[in-house]
């Protein structure tokens, strides 16, 4: 189901601040990463997690090509 650009807007909004009140010094962002691949996985899309890190590849993604991060 998608979202029209206002609700996601809004949601986006949200998690940031969200994001801004979760603790998260380095080493212990468990927090911040639980709630960001939560946040992905409720707007279907598909999350690898690695740790603390959240992965998400772009539907274009070619592994034979130059990668930036």
């Amino acid at each position: 189901m998608e979202k029209d650009i206002a609700a996601f807007t809004k949601d986006t909004i949200q998690l940031l601040q969200d994001l801004i009140r979760i603790p998260s010094p380095s080493g212990s962002e468990h927090g911040t990463a639980d709630l960001l691949r939560k946040f992905l996985e409720d707007n279907y899309i598909h999350v690898e997690q690695k740790h603390n890190n959240i992965l998400v590849k772009n539907n274009n993604f070619n592994s034979n090509k130059p990668t930036i991060l």
